[in-house]
């Protein structure tokens, strides 16, 4: 079943990382920071270490690969929602170099030589992560105890 809210605009937040800086921890700081339940995440900029990640759905686990090289950010969004443990950033970035594109979901480590982040909140129903037995992902919902899609 879908699940669509409606939100309207919050607070937005423009700011720069600080090199060497970890892109999944500093966003997180941030909901941390200004109690930001819920927000739509966009990153530019560029980075030094990468770990990115692509599910397997029949393993149901991210197969991920991490490098230590500079890669231009070209495209890297995501959400901030919560979970049982507090604030998560979920994003998925493509990155490039002069030779190759990379691209999958966003995972730590993933340090910043340079980058702008802005967080855009979304005022409306708290959004939350929970596990979904059927995929073994950590699926969107509105509601922190609703039910997996096959009704347990």
């Amino acid at each position: 079943m879908e699940a669509w809210q409606g939100y309207q605009p919050g607070r937005r937040f423009r700011g720069r990382l600080s090199a060497a800086e970890d892109l999944i921890q500093a966003v997180t700081a941030m909901g941390v920071r200004e109690q930001i339940p819920t927000a739509s995440v966009t990153v530019t900029g560029r980075v030094t270490r990468l770990t990115v990640g692509n599910y397997d759905p029949r393993q149901q686990v991210y197969i991920t690969r991490t490098e230590e090289r500079p890669m231009e950010i070209v495209a890297c969004r995501g959400l901030l929602t919560t979970e049982a443990s507090g604030p998560f950033f979920h994003a998925h970035i493509t990155l490039a170099d002069d030779k190759t594109v990379i691209g999958g979901r966003l995972f730590s480590k993933t340090l910043v030589a340079e980058a702008e982040c802005v967080i855009e909140e979304l005022l409306g129903p708290r959004a939350y992560r929970r596990y979904d037995t059927r995929t073994g992902q950590l699926t969107l919902t509105f509601h922190p105890t609703a039910p997996d899609d096959d009704g347990s």
